[in-house]
């Protein structure tokens, strides 16, 4: 099993399925093997471990965002804002996780953020989600848990960049037949499992 982003296709073509932090869990559950190797994100897995019964092998791999954040540095947020609801990203680490009063997905904090009755959250993923909900939520206050928690890569794609590609018909990505079919073949079954 491997995580839907943040890999090549070669090594999607290699995967039974794909997941992203959104469905792991439901993806994990509905593979009929007892054991399962989970790459790309160790953090991640040993997220979704706790929520299945199935015996899960780890990949060394991590996301250098979710990844370098200390426990002393959430135990200080918590302490100074006391009446904010504390939301993680499942690739944080387990030691960082426990301090959480939710543990979601990025498109699961942003749903979270709308329904709860809290006016105030503690947010642990990419500083760029606590901008998006500073502009969504206006009335609300949001305190990344670290300013340091920047994405160099996805801040390598923007709409002019797509809008320039597109006009230009630049970098264009050509994939083998043999392993775009297999690619496709893992990113579809998930798509099943989830719906969509």
């Amino acid at each position: 099993m491997s995580r839907g982003q943040n890999k090549t296709a070669a090594i999607k073509a290699e995967s039974d399925i794909c997941c992203i932090s959104a469905n792991a869990i439901n993806v994990v559950n509905s593979v009929e093997d007892k054991e399962i190797i989970f790459i790309l994100d160790k953090t991640l897995g040993a997220f979704v471990s706790l929520h299945t019964d199935k015996k899960i092998h780890l990949w060394p791999g991590f996301c250098h965002v979710h990844d370098d954040i200390s426990e002393e540095n959430i135990q200080k947020l918590k302490k100074l804002h006391l009446d904010a609801e504390f939301l993680e990203h499942p690739e944080c680490r387990i030691e960082v996780l426990n301090f959480a009063d939710r543990i979601l997905s990025t498109s699961g904090i942003v749903k979270e953020v709308g329904n709860s009755g809290f006016t105030e959250f503690i947010i642990r993923t990419e500083r760029e989600i606590v901008r998006s909900l500073k502009r969504k939520y206006p009335d609300k206050k949001f305190y990344p848990a670290s300013k340091k928690v920047f994405c160099y890569n996805m801040k390598k794609i923007t709409l002019e960049a797509i809008l320039n590609s597109l006009q230009s018909l630049e970098y264009e990505i050509h994939v083998q037949e043999n392993i775009r079919v297999k690619a496709r073949k893992a990113l579809n079954r998930m798509l099943e499992i989830s719906g969509s």
